[in-house]
């Protein structure tokens, strides 16, 4: 036995395994585990400063929509449109202080606006054009508001021809701030001495959003109705705010209950 144990022994190999050669296939199990990537570092977004500039389209109206109002003959049996998600909040109100120049080659307006847009403006820097007696004068509102002091801004809003609404939207978180669409075809911005059409205001507290309905009816082919939409102060005060413009075609039809 004493022999056979020793015979064994000496047939087991104990020199050491050969070095692996980098062309060796790894064995199962052999591989190193991948290393855990390292996490992405999260960044805060950046907050989006507030600035005036040229309008920007609001929701647009889906093309079923429209075809649907052509087929009702150019009557509109459809509720007025909500209000768009306003671009504009309270914290933001210290990002602008003026509204920028007039637009050249006008007496008056800011900038045009069109059906479907938005903009973001300041009364500051704006004109002194309109008070309380023209308001009073044109049935816009009684003279029982201040509108006499500070600045306002005013944009110019080309209707489409035939019969058209349109809803004009103010944002004001920042001042107390009130609403006006008058309508005045021809000869640029009102004066208390022209002959002028329909006039519509509204008059809320600063927090509340204000709304006016606008309507247009064409009489002749090529007519352009034209409304300037005024942001005016209550009070003198003057702030940044959001205008939207909202259009449907028709004058009848379903309201808001």
């Amino acid at each position: 036995m004493i022999l056979l144990s020793a015979f064994l022994l000496a047939c087991v190999d104990t020199r050491p395994p050969p070095e692996k050669s980098r062309f060796d296939q790894p064995e199962i199990g052999d591989a190193a585990p991948e290393p855990e990537p390292e996490p992405t570092p999260q960044t805060e977004p950046e907050p989006t400063v507030l600035k005036a500039g040229a309008p920007q389209p609001v929701a647009k109206i889906p093309q079923q929509q429209r075809n649907g109002w052509r087929k009702t003959g150019g009557r509109s049996n459809i509720s007025r449109p909500e209000m768009p998600t306003p671009r504009i909040t309270e914290d933001q109100c210290s990002d602008l202080t003026e509204g920028g120049p007039l637009m050249e080659g006008e007496d008056c307006i800011t900038a045009e606006i069109h059906c479907e847009e938005s903009l973001i403006g300041h009364t500051g820097g704006g004109l002194q054009r309109f008070d309380g007696r023209f308001y009073e004068k044109k049935q816009c509102w009684p003279g029982t508001i201040d509108h006499d002091k500070g600045h306002e801004r005013i944009y110019k809003l080309v209707m489409p021809e035939g019969e058209w609404r349109a809803w004009a939207t103010l944002y004001t978180p920042c001042a107390d701030l009130d609403l006006a669409g008058i309508r005045h075809d021809h000869g640029g911005c009102p004066s208390i001495t022209d002959n002028t059409g329909a006039c519509e205001m509204t008059v809320n507290d600063y927090d509340t959003a204000e709304r006016i309905e606008l309507t247009s009816q064409t009489k002749f082919p090529g007519q352009t109705p034209v409304w300037y939409i005024i942001v005016e102060g209550k009070d003198g005060e003057e702030g940044a705010f959001e205008l939207a413009v909202q259009c449907r075609p028709g004058v009848g039809g379903a309201v808001d209950p």
